[in-house]
Order: structure tokens, then sequence, then C-alpha cells
């Protein structure tokens, strides 16, 4: 499989939506770094923003 991006465990970072530090993910609806709880939040635009980075749909 072809990609853009890669899922693997990151160090941990500060989320920019809600300030924890945990694994985040460039998923946030302007591609902010967010963690788990806040990309489950809006699963939509999770999945968009996934997507896109993933597979630059």
């Amino acid at each position: 499989m072809s990609s853009l991006g890669e899922i693997r465990e990151t160090v941990p970072e500060k989320c920019q939506i809600c300030g924890v530090f945990a694994e985040t993910r460039p998923y946030g609806p302007n591609g902010e770094q967010v963690c788990f709880e806040c990309g489950m939040a809006d699963l939509i635009t999770t999945e968009f923003q996934a997507n896109k980075f993933l597979f630059g749909e």
C-alpha cells in the first residue's frame, strides 16, 4: 500500500484542542494535533482529516 502518512506510535505531545499531553494525530479541524478523546468528539472531521493525511483524499 502506498500512502502519504503512516500509522505508528509517537512521543506524547500537547493536544492543540484540550491541552492534555498524549499521543496525538493531525486530525483536528484545521490539521491540529489532537488526542484520541478530542478526535473521537468529532468523528466526521477526524475521518476526513485521517483520509486526507493517509491517502491524500
